[in-house]
């Protein structure tokens, strides 16, 4: 898609739309089609707008929209959709702090993004997401520890898609180093 001209490819979207404005995954594709064109009209935000108006008893639509703005680095206006979303009670509080610690997690200021995604977990114990981003935190800032406990309670609690992924994946590197450190530790002592 050409940046700042995403017309062409919304034009049979923005139809699909009027055909059947009922569908979500069609105001989804349309608000990802717009941030991905650097839409120069900022056309998302009257996306957002709608999905909020249209699907407030859909709260993993309205959580959707919100992540793509996440993904899109357009953190001011997720901070925004979140809070409103939350004013409006169309989202959980621990929700909120989950999202806004997703947020400083991008932007890399772990302490801030510990504090939310502790809040989080306080509302709700059993989020396997919150706890990891718990661990993504730790990870970050080099605790390998916490990372590991966070980790682990996520696994235990059914962490799931990407997220699991990813923990299988630096959990999986972590018993190939160790287990090449003991391997060169034992040809040490031959």
């Amino acid at each position: 898609m050409e940046s700042g001209k995403p017309d062409r490819a919304t034009a049979p979207l923005r139809h699909a739309i009027s055909l059947r404005p009922e569908v979500p995954d069609n105001y989804l594709i349309l608000l990802r089609a717009y941030l991905e064109s650097e839409d120069v009209l900022k056309r998302w935000g009257r996306v957002t707008k709608v999905l909020k108006e249209r699907f407030k008893k859909s709260p993993e639509v309205l959580l959707n929209a919100g992540n793509l703005l996440i993904h899109y680095s357009k953190l001011r206006s997720a901070l925004d959709y979140f809070n409103d979303l939350l004013q409006q009670g169309l989202i959980k509080k621990w929700v909120y702090h989950l999202k806004l610690g997703q947020m400083y997690l991008l932007l890399r200021r772990y302490e801030d993004a510990r504090k939310e995604l502790e809040a989080s977990i306080v509302a709700n114990p059993g989020s396997a997401l919150t706890l990891y981003y718990l661990g993504r935190v730790w990870k970050e800032q080099g605790n390998q520890a916490y990372m590991l406990s966070y980790f682990k309670h996520a696994m235990e609690k059914g962490l799931d898609g990407e997220p699991k992924q990813y923990v299988e994946k630096v959990l999986g590197g972590l018993l190939n180093r160790e287990d090449q450190q003991s391997g060169a530790a034992s040809e040490k002592t031959k």
